[in-house]
């Protein structure tokens, strides 16, 4: 599983000037506390670290829809339609180049390491939304769900937007699917080719645990953990039965104080942290401490 996480930043580059305050923008556009919500132990998460009002890495440089609304890649107006800032041509490239592209990469990256790795990989996007339709937001019904699911006919699987729905909705959620916002995040070299790579949006409104009490916030947490829960079981990893795309054994999950990492069955310990150090980007090892090769019998 690989949480995306685009929105989640207030924070804007050193010399960026706007046109005016973006306090009142921030509150609105951002999406608040979304990289504590959707946290997961032992997943790639990838977080853009600035905020969409400076670099929006979930639009397209070419043929974006909501560029007409001043929202493609570089904000130029504010929600409701008035003046953010200006931005040159040879600006919005230099923002391309510097912030959107290496963040892409990035991404791209983790997905294709976990893919040569496992058989199947579920991209998780992870987003909130506010309760009430923001004048630049193509969706003005007035009636919100609690939760929106976005799905891609082609890489989301239907099991998995069953689950998730039914468990959301036996907890008293309304849940809605592709409404108000649609699709999910697939890297492009992969969109629409490799069914292997799977990709799901999960949508939080925000009335449910912005600006609420630390146990109300925490609540959600948990409903979404349960639901990042689902997504990992779907995706099988790290239960037992999992199968490598390297090796036909299964992968174990072993878990120390201090420790955390994927272990096949009989594998020496020195194998397991020669490929990890040879492979930097995948999850199989993290290095922090004493690791015990239960199957092998091995302790280090």
């Amino acid at each position: 599983m690989i949480l995306h996480i685009p929105h989640s930043s207030t924070k804007i580059p050193d010399g960026v000037k706007f046109d005016k305050s973006i306090e009142e923008d921030l509150l609105r556009m951002t999406d608040w506390y979304t990289d504590e919500l959707f946290s997961y132990s032992s997943m790639e998460t990838i977080v853009f670290p600035w905020s969409r009002l400076f670099c929006d890495v979930e639009r397209f440089i070419d043929d974006e829809p909501m560029e007409q609304q001043g929202h493609g890649i570089c904000y130029t107006r504010d929600s409701f339609g008035g003046q953010l800032r200006n931005v040159t041509d040879e600006e919005r490239q230099d923002i391309i180049e510097k912030y959107y592209k290496p963040h892409h990469t990035k991404f791209s990256i983790a997905c294709n390491h976990c893919l040569s790795l496992f058989k199947e990989i579920v991209i998780v996007d992870c987003h909130s939304f506010s309760n009430e339709a923001l004048p630049h937001e193509p969706d003005q019904d007035v009636i919100r769900p609690d939760f929106c699911i976005g799905i891609d006919e082609f890489h989301t699987p239907q099991i998995l937007v069953d689950e998730i729905k039914n468990y959301l909705e036996s907890k008293g959620y309304v849940v809605f699917i592709n409404k108000p916002f649609a699709g999910t995040i697939v890297p492009l070299v992969h969109y629409k080719k490799n069914k292997d790579l799977k990709s799901i949006m999960i949508e939080v409104n925000r009335k449910l645990y912005f600006g609420k009490s630390d146990e109300e916030f925490q609540y959600i947490k948990g409903i979404i953990g349960e639901v990042l829960n689902i997504v990992d079981t779907y995706e099988g990893s790290p239960a037992i039965g999992m199968i490598c795309k390297k090796s036909s054994l299964p992968i174990y999950w072993v878990e120390c104080p201090y420790f955390k990492a994927y272990s096949h069955r009989n594998i020496l310990l020195t194998n397991l942290l020669s490929f990890r150090l040879q492979d930097y980007q995948t999850a199989l090892v993290t290095l922090k401490s004493v690791f015990f090769v239960f199957e092998s019998g091995l302790s280090s």
